[in-house]
């Protein structure tokens, strides 16, 4: 049986990596001096926590689709590892635990 190392392989880091880089056609682009000022009353600017969570879901996407993709790859470790991944910030996602082929147990 193989033992499974704790540290990262570096072709999981690399997927990792990518899978956080900036979306592609997107510049790099200095932060505004000031805040932008809406002009309309009805929209508030984005609290942090509705940042966090429009990033967290766009990352979330991107590893999945990384997971699928080594998947089809046949890249069955680094599979697991993207699907690892996605559990670390969201421990509820039932594709990634499918992926990994975890079975929930019933009470009573």
């Amino acid at each position: 049986m193989r033992r499974r190392s704790r540290s990262w392989s570096r072709a999981a880091a690399c997927a990792l990596a990518l899978a956080l880089a900036p979306r592609a056609g997107s510049e790099p682009q200095d932060p505004p001096a000031e805040p932008p000022v809406s002009s309309s009353p009805e929209a508030p600017p984005e609290t942090f926590d509705q940042g966090f969570a429009r990033e967290t879901a766009a990352i979330l996407g991107d590893l999945e689709a990384l997971a699928e993709w080594c998947g089809s790859a046949k890249l069955y470790a680094e599979r697991d590892q993207a699907y690892g991944a996605i559990l670390a910030f969201d421990p509820d996602n039932g594709r990634a635990h499918r992926g990994l082929k975890h079975t929930q147990l019933r009470d009573g």
